[in-house]
């Protein structure tokens, strides 16, 4: 997976790194969830606008899922060398 192994020590690292981005990116989400939800629209483009906040939720979600996922892998491959 990486062209040069990683010793415990970078692995670490590493992971700790992509767990604080992953854990940025879902607090940055929520934080803007919560605004949106204090908003008050009506009629179509509110319904648009909802959809799309969604989707944008969800896709954050699998993001921070998936950084997360990685950071645990980098740091079990930290752990067999």
């Amino acid at each position: 997976m990486f062209d040069v192994p990683l010793d415990s020590h970078a692995a670490d690292e590493n992971s700790a790194r992509l767990r604080i981005i992953a854990d940025t990116i879902d607090e940055q989400s929520r934080r803007l969830d919560m605004r949106v939800d204090t908003l008050h629209y009506e009629g179509p483009a509110a319904r648009r606008f909802r959809g799309v906040m969604s989707e944008r939720h969800q896709r954050a979600h699998r993001i921070t899922r998936r950084l997360h996922e990685m950071a645990d892998r980098i740091q079990s491959s930290g752990q067999t060398t």
